[in-house]
């Protein structure tokens, strides 16, 4: 049995979160506030490191602006750390293939990217998708899971997680990133997400995990790249060209990856 992670109230529901992942909009989420029971929230919320804290790494840029990060368990404080080991382990790997439909889900122990995050007043964040390859890894990144642990947050404070619908270039779902309330959805070329409207007021403090499989999707998902959306927070003329100039290379990254991997895909249709 688990400490943290409440197995009992999610596979009590598995199918119909099944079928709302698959029928999320504008790409496959599911929002849900039962991760955690909510009397273990205090503690978990309580651990949640200040900003001041040594284990933090600074990794604020233009486009994650006054974010910081941990990926180190061995630094992570209790019961954070035995949380995050439950996010990797096999009945909760089980749980998500069960409601995404995707098998035989790999975690990443040393927590590349994800890990405890915070960002201070004043921060964004870009949209964005996310990369889908580690570099030097015969891994394929299919999963988010954004855990928040911030209590009593309103619009007021911002940083509200944003889905966009990458074609039409526009917001479609925003969600409180209030303590307690989870987020997972799928990451491919198409799960744009991200906050533009800055943080206020307070920290925006989250739990952030990402997931794996052995077998790369059965559609193009994306390569091993991070794809900043170029009408970003550019303050000036020579941000926006920077921007300009960044988004074509991108672009032009994305093209090549693409048709690169329905080559491969073809030469092994035809190989079998």
């Amino acid at each position: 049995m688990l400490a943290w992670i409440n197995m009992a109230s999610l596979d009590a529901r598995v199918e119909n979160q099944r079928q709302g992942f698959q029928e999320a909009q504008p790409f496959r989420h599911l929002i849900f506030d039962d991760l955690v029971t909510q009397d273990r929230l205090s503690s978990l919320i309580d651990a949640f490191p200040d900003t001041d804290w040594s284990g933090w790494q600074y990794v604020s840029h233009e486009h994650q602006y006054l974010k910081q990060s941990c990926s180190d368990t061995s630094t992570i404080p209790e019961p954070l750390r035995t949380l995050i080991y439950e996010l990797n382990s096999a009945p909760f790997l089980r749980w998500l293939s069960h409601v995404t439909s995707i098998p035989e889900i790999l975690p990443d122990p040393n927590l590349f990217g994800g890990g405890l995050h915070v960002t201070g007043p004043g921060g964004t964040l870009t949209p964005h998708t996310d990369f889908h390859v580690v570099k030097g890894l015969p891994l394929f990144r299919r999963l988010n899971l954004l855990l928040y642990l911030n209590p009593e947050w309103s619009e007021q404070n911002g940083g509200m997680l944003e889905l966009w619908n990458k074609d039409r270039d526009l917001i479609e779902k925003t969600i409180l990133p209030t303590a307690g309330t989870c987020v997972l959805f799928q990451t491919d070329d198409d799960s744009m997400h991200g906050f533009t409207m800055p943080v206020a007021g307070r920290n925006r403090q989250s739990v952030a995990m990402y997931y794996y499989t052995a077998v790369d999707a059965e559609k193009f998902s994306g390569d091993g790249a991070t794809y900043w959306r170029s009408q970003s927070m550019a303050k000036d003329t020579n941000s926006w060209l920077r921007l300009q100039t960044q988004h074509f290379l991108l672009f032009g990254s994305r093209v090549a990856s693409s048709i690169s991997w329905r080559l491969a895909a073809l030469a092994d249709r035809t190989r079998r």
